[in-house]
């Protein structure tokens, strides 16, 4: 038994060698990020957690939530991966050199995609193998990129959107929204492309050949990604309002809705199945009605969703507390201390709450069951 435990921790430590390494201050933590009672009397129930030993004046930076996983990213760049069900590290590893900026995560298919400065990394999920580092050496990468079966979706610094084979990225064409417009945001599907830009720019062109099928102008930019959710796209914009625009053929678009939430947005909406939730700095989160584009309520202190869970909506406050919201009732039911969380990672698929803490701590969270 001594050798079995003795080569499960040689294992852990060659695993997370060089960053998120064994330190001594990890084990110090509390026991819990948040106390079990405190949890119990909202009716929530810890799944995992997990505490990633972090090296001296190393920090966790940012949980990421993609594809059923679970990324926490270091401030030197060390990524570890956790399983979404049991909160295991499924790998933890050096992805970029210290200091350079990561432009978000996406997951297709078999493949997790990051930028990094003017590079396409292409990482296995279930082992942290790099399967590729695709080079962009003539122009600079602004925002995150799209992928499908067959092509990369490229948003440039030099305000084009570049289209390049995905095995070799060989540029096929480039397409071009307002002049002096930053792009913001790419999304692909198999049928349609969709840009945004910093000008209110959006604009919608086949796959693969530069012919446009729409375009619209927006009085000010377009923040962050545009969320496509079935034939819908949601987007929030700088002149205070969220907008949902449907797309039902490839070549129609229809604005459907806008909505006010009285301040300038930095950030996109949080789109579930029924609401869309959006912060806006100093008005704090707008729950609005997926269909009808009304507001369900408004949370002052609110900052971000946390998930959602049939009526009721979790959200993490500035004030540094979970809030429980009743969407149907539209009032606030109660909440829960969280001092010690300095993370979280938004999650509109499922009724799961990642949480952390810059000193190493995960943790998942659920309603009781």
């Amino acid at each position: 038994m001594h050798k079995i435990a003795l080569l499960a921790s040689l294992l852990w430590t060659i695993v997370l060698a060089g960053g998120l390494a064994p330190a001594a201050h990890a084990a110090d933590a509390p026991r819990w990020l948040v106390s079990p009672e405190l949890l119990g009397a909202a009716k929530l129930e810890i799944v995992w957690e997990t505490v990633l030993p972090i090296r001296p004046g190393e920090k966790l930076q940012t949980l990421s939530c993609v594809g059923g996983g679970v990324y926490a990213l270091s401030d030197r760049n060390y990524l570890a991966a956790l399983g979404g069900d049991k909160g295991n590290v499924v790998f933890a590893k050096s992805i970029a050199p210290v200091g350079f900026p990561l432009l978000g995560f996406d997951r297709f298919e078999d493949v997790l995609i990051t930028v990094i400065g003017n590079s396409i990394l292409e990482i296995k999920p279930g082992s942290g193998t790099i399967a590729r580092t695709l080079p962009v050496t003539d122009y600079g990468l602004i925002c995150p990129v799209a992928r499908t079966e067959s092509h990369y979706y490229l948003p440039g610094v030099d305000t084009r959107v570049h289209v390049v084979k995905a095995e070799s990225l060989v540029e096929l064409f480039t397409v071009a929204g307002t002049a002096q417009s930053a792009i913001t945001s790419v999304v692909a599907a198999d049928d349609y492309v969709v840009f945004a830009t910093n000008a209110g720019y959006l604009m919608s062109f086949a796959p693969d050949r530069p012919y446009k099928f729409w375009d619209m102008q927006f009085a000010e930019g377009i923040v962050g990604p545009v969320v496509r959710s079935g034939d819908s796209l949601f987007f929030a914009c700088g002149d205070t309002h969220v907008y949902r625009v449907d797309c039902p053929t490839i070549t129609n678009k229809r604005l459907v809705w806008k909505h006010p939430i009285g301040s300038i947005p930095k950030t996109s909406p949080r789109v579930t199945a029924n609401v869309v939730y959006q912060y806006g700095p100093l008005k704090g989160v707008t729950a609005i009605d997926r269909e009808s584009g009304k507001a369900l309520w408004k949370l002052p202190e609110g900052l971000d969703l946390l998930a959602e869970s049939a009526r009721r909506a979790y959200l993490i406050s500035t004030q540094k507390t979970l809030v429980v919201m009743d969407n149907a009732g539209a009032r606030k039911v109660l909440t829960v201390n969280m001092a010690d969380v300095d993370l979280y990672a938004s999650n509109t698929q499922d009724a799961r709450m990642y949480i952390g803490d810059t000193r190493g701590r995960v943790m998942c969270i659920r309603p009781a069951r």
